[in-house]
């Protein structure tokens, strides 16, 4: 199963936030889910917020990135953006199935 976009886009902007690379991101940001007792493939957004906000930070403190609570709050805030949470919606299987169907 293909991971969710809202995890694709926690990986993303952590990336770009931070030294990690592509393959660290991705890392940390399962392993926070994991802790959390959530997946990748069906991360939404209200869970992601709750990574973020709960245990992201330590996780990023643990691997030695400075500031990690500003930096998952910068995040935090695009996510809950309207435009982040209109695009993975449209990208949902769910609303794809729906345009399918009309």
């Amino acid at each position: 199963m293909p991971d969710s976009a809202i995890f694709d886009h926690l990986c993303g902007e952590l990336e770009r936030e931070t030294t990690l690379t592509t393959l660290e991101a991705r890392g940390t940001v399962r392993w926070a889910l994991k802790d959390s007792g959530l997946g990748a493939a069906s991360l939404e957004v209200e869970e992601g917020l709750a990574v973020l906000q709960q245990v992201l930070p330590k996780e990023l403190s643990a691997r030695g990135i400075e500031n990690a609570d500003e930096i998952c709050a910068r995040i935090a805030g695009g996510l809950s953006s309207a435009g982040v949470a209109a695009t993975v919606s449209a990208t949902a299987p769910e609303a794809v199935f729906e345009r399918l169907g009309r």
